[in-house]
């Protein structure tokens, strides 16, 4: 157990989501705890709910080489690649969030070359959803369920 851990005990996953990474801000650590210390009464933790938009979510528009001004085909485009990330995933046992921003035509991220899913993970949900995936307007909003960080349940050579 690290020092950040300890130091949040139950509260570290939310402490996670308020401040980020401890080790790239530790001078925040204490102004978090300070923060999360007025969220309990008698001693519990309120439900906080998180309403900042999650690093898993892109934007599939008109900027994409695979959009069409028909929502239909957008539709079952993002639907076949959805089920094609789904093949990989049982499959191979492993997908990478990255693979599937190339699937899709979308820019990489540094987040996504560490999460993705991983095939029976009891703390994922078993399957890559790519949310809701209504179109609004020229773009449609893509929430990507990942299941975390997968580099650890990955087998080794």
């Amino acid at each position: 157990m690290t020092s950040f851990e300890e130091a949040f005990g139950p509260d570290v996953e939310l402490a996670r989501r308020i401040i980020g990474d401890p080790y790239k801000a530790p001078e925040q650590v204490q102004q978090a705890q300070e923060f999360l210390d007025t969220l309990k009464v008698d001693g519990s933790a309120l439900l906080v709910l998180d309403i900042r938009e999650s690093v898993y979510v892109k934007s599939f528009d008109d900027h994409n080489v695979n959009w069409s001004g028909d929502p239909l085909v957008n539709h079952l485009f993002l639907k076949g690649v959805q089920q094609h990330c789904n093949d990989v995933l049982n499959v191979r046992g492993h997908l990478f969030l990255n693979e599937v921003y190339d699937m899709l035509r979308l820019e990489r991220s540094s987040q996504g070359a560490v999460v993705g899913w991983v095939k029976n993970n009891p703390e994922g949900d078993g399957f890559v959803s790519f949310g809701e995936m209504n179109q609004n307007d020229n773009a449609i909003r893509l929430e990507f369920n990942v299941d975390g960080v997968i580099l650890e349940n990955l087998p080794r050579d």
